[in-house]
């Protein structure tokens, strides 16, 4: 009996993110005959898939028919009315409620029609997001796939339905995604218990799962003049800006600043460090691969990486900067605590002013040698110990067997 494993992903392997499955599908094939389904397949393939099938036809379903043909929803799923109460508070959930449902049922229908499943096979279901694609593998497990198994992933986006930058305060069908999946894993102990506050019935079915990044050569010592790092989209959420008037208020202190990424908000960040930091603290590097960040690391010792975000699921980006044996500074939000400590790096409150954040970074920078060491070296330890990719990846394919009838 084969083990066949279909991913459903937003866009993986193709255009940019999800850059987390690099280290996550490799492990994968061990263990499973992988299937990578993108929701979104744009262009040609932009990452290496060796030992999988990549299949796109689900990405021009998607692509060539409108979510927005309303007189289809009755007919989606059985009980879509218990959710319309939502649209009393915002006529948009509507929309949203439809579109949500319409995609998960054309995904749902072109599986059954693709003949990709073997009945005779163990056929494990896998959505990477809490999103149309989970509404639609906790159907399709029901459809007669012999021995199956259906499983998503939640984040941070498909997750916390109070975060700062989702303004309906909703997201669609999350107790019918509930009622028919086996297990979802959370990337956080955080989104476990806020899922759980929310939906407690459904606690059996919730596992803590880590994302995970590669082993790296942890850096050592300090620079005379600090090199403080940050790397995010430039968006409001993330608040860059509060970094700019953080290091504005370090005016005695010498450091060079670089931040990797870009967003709708970069000309104005820009601008806003050319006011108000001195020439030559201060560097935009732009959007980078993640093969470009490692090589930044690699040849760049980084004294401290600096988040001051108003929401996140858990940073993978914290991840990579502790693999190298690099102190975090980050705000108490989402699963951050979950990484970032004192012993580590310092977290920070909530939403932080800028006084607080500078108080941190100096507090960090200006340590002597061999304390800046301990940091660096307990850093790297909390990597080791909880977001090591390997570990992390092979424990999860293990707990994906483990959910089949022995």
């Amino acid at each position: 009996m084969g083990k066949r494993l279909y991913l459903f992903t937003s866009n993986f392997p193709f255009l940019k993110g999800e850059e987390f499955l690099e280290n996550e599908v490799p492990v994968l094939v061990k263990h499973f005959d992988v299937y990578l389904i993108p929701l979104y397949a744009e262009g040609k393939q932009t990452r290496k898939t060796e030992k999988c099938k990549v299949v796109t036809d689900l990405s021009r379903e998607l692509s060539h028919r409108t979510l927005s043909k309303l007189s289809r929803i009755p007919f989606v799923i059985d009980d879509l009315y218990s959710e319309l109460i939502q649209f009393v508070r915002d006529p948009r959930i509507l929309r949203c409620l439809f579109s949500f449902a319409i995609a998960a049922n054309r995904i749902e229908n072109w599986f059954m029609n693709s003949k990709l499943a073997n009945p005779s096979d163990q056929n494990v279901f896998y959505s990477y997001w809490m999103n149309p694609a989970a509404l639609a593998i906790g159907e399709l497990r029901k459809k007669g796939f012999g021995n199956s198994v259906s499983i998503c992933r939640a984040h941070r986006g498909d997750l916390y339905f109070d975060r700062e930058d989702n303004r309906l305060k909703y997201l669609p069908l999350r107790k019918k995604i509930l009622q028919n999946i086996d297990r979802v894993f959370f990337i956080s102990e955080h989104g476990r218990k806020y899922l759980e506050e929310k939906f407690p019935f459904f606690k059996k079915i919730y596992d803590l799962s880590y994302l995970g990044v590669k082993e790296r050569t942890r850096q050592k010592g300090k620079n005379d003049i600090p090199i403080l790092i940050s790397c995010s989209n430039i968006i409001p959420i993330k608040r860059v800006d509060l970094i700019i008037k953080s290091l504005a208020l370090m005016k005695d202190h010498s450091f060079v600043w670089y931040h990797i990424g870009d967003g709708v908000g970069g000309s104005e960040i820009r601008k806003l460090a050319q006011n108000l930091l001195r020439k030559g603290t201060y560097s935009f590097l732009g959007r980078l691969t993640n093969e470009q960040v490692m090589e930044f690391y690699s040849n760049t010792l980084v004294d401290l990486f600096i988040s001051t975000s108003l929401s996140e699921g858990l940073p993978v980006s914290m991840m990579e900067a502790m693999s190298f044996g690099i102190p975090v500074i980050g705000t108490n939000v989402g699963g951050v605590s979950e990484i970032v400590n004192s012993e580590n790096g310092m977290l920070l409150s909530e939403k932080p002013n800028a006084q607080e954040v500078a108080n941190a970074i100096l507090e960090i920078i200006i340590r002597p040698e061999e304390k800046a060491e301990v940091l660096r070296r307990n850093a790297y330890d909390m990597w080791n110990k909880k977001f090591n990719a390997k570990n992390n990846y092979e424990n999860f394919a293990r707990k994906i067997g483990n959910l089949f009838d022995p």
